[in-house]
């Protein structure tokens, strides 16, 4: 399993656009803005209940509880491993020798 570090790093490498494997969404979030659940909501496209369980859980990092806050980037990498696997492998497959 990729991580999105991993995966950005490897992209610079082979010198391919990130933005053609991520979903739109990834644009719109920015690495160092603090997003509360509702922002992590209408990236995911996940419902509130689903964030606040990956917040409490520890799935999601969060800067704070009350309100749960995280760092943009912590949302993109929660979000590149629940894609990695069915939409982003497959494609990488043909380049990763």
């Amino acid at each position: 399993m990729m991580s999105y570090d991993d995966f950005m790093k490897l992209s610079e490498e082979l010198k391919i656009d990130p933005k053609e494997y991520l979903p739109e969404s990834f644009e719109e979030i920015f690495d160092e803005f603090d997003y509360n659940a509702e922002d992590v909501k209408k990236f995911s496209k996940k419902s509130l209940v689903t964030v606040r369980r990956w917040c409490h859980s520890g799935e999601l990092k969060i800067q704070s509880k009350r309100p749960y806050i995280c760092k943009g980037i912590d949302i993109k990498r929660k979000l590149f491993k629940d894609i990695y696997q069915q939409n982003i492998a497959p494609r990488l497959k043909d380049l990763i020798v």
